[in-house]
């Protein structure tokens, strides 16, 4: 996902037509991606940047679990009211959350970018990270960026997975407020949130992505595949605009959006 974040699409697009009708472009689905880098890196091609990821999970779960103890049990208030003080308790659940998640969020993001950015190498045929070699990578990201260069894409992702959390707890209360509670309906309701929160945050995930790349010297974040952005509220505004904020979004039916990276005016294009 992260090179098709990126904007990376290397097979070239062709015709075809929506579930309404209506003519328009695709990129090939993510199997045919999948086969491209298998067939250019073979397997280990489709496992870049899979220990730095492991890792970046790990550390985040541990560091969340962690502060979770240290913070003690949650207060729990006794339901008199209907609806007041379960809101009360969602609140608390939520704030609860957002405290451990952000801890997670801190000291795994070195581990994140090291990730992201052996996946995006690809792009450049380079071999500068190591998927396995922490050390090789915390000196070239220290070398070409400093302390700052282990914490690119940071705020993006923090706002990423914080307002998930608040748009998740929220959905998830309403739910069970205004709709009937039975044990059963429970996944279905958590599942609803997630599926609604990973939407409307998306677009931060894919700024993250481009953050960690741009001007870290790998040719994924220059030009011709990637505008250099000053900041992240740069390459989300920008990214708007040329309507590339659902970028890897899809793996089925991938929708050509916007102008970047299609091929230019009179380019025969093939149909499906």
């Amino acid at each position: 996902r992260p090179l098709l974040q990126i904007g990376y699409e290397p097979l070239p697009a062709y015709r075809g037509k929506t579930l309404f009708g209506k003519e328009t472009l695709f990129y090939p689905n993510v199997f045919r991606y999948l086969k491209y880098v298998y067939n250019i890196d073979g397997v280990m091609g489709l496992y870049r940047g899979f220990g730095c990821t492991l890792l970046s999970k790990l550390v985040c779960w541990y560091t969340t679990t962690q502060v979770d103890q240290l913070l003690g049990p949650v207060e729990v208030i006794v339901p008199n009211d209907e609806t007041k003080p379960r809101w009360n308790v969602c609140v608390k659940k939520t704030l609860r959350e957002v405290r451990c998640q952000s801890w997670g969020i801190l000291l795994s993001h070195p581990f994140q970018v090291m990730a992201i950015r052996c996946m995006g190498q690809f792009i450049g045929r380079e071999n500068v990270y190591s998927s396995i070699n922490i050390i090789q990578n915390f000196q070239e990201i220290y070398n070409k960026q400093g302390i700052g260069g282990f914490f690119v894409g940071l705020i993006p992702r923090w706002l990423l997975e914080i307002t998930t959390i608040i748009i998740s707890n929220v959905l998830i209360h309403m739910l069970k407020t205004q709709l009937p509670t039975q044990s059963e309906m429970l996944p279905l309701y958590e599942y609803f949130a997630a599926f609604v929160a990973q939407t409307v945050t998306y677009p931060l995930s894919v700024v993250t992505t481009i953050m960690t790349v741009n001007r870290s010297g790998l040719r994924a974040g220059m030009l011709p595949i990637s505008p250099i952005y000053a900041n992240w509220q740069d390459a989300y505004k920008q990214l708007s605009k040329t309507e590339q904020l659902k970028r890897g979004s899809s793996f089925f039916n991938r929708v050509a959006i916007g102008t970047f990276g299609l091929p230019a005016p009179g380019t025969p294009i093939p149909n499906a």
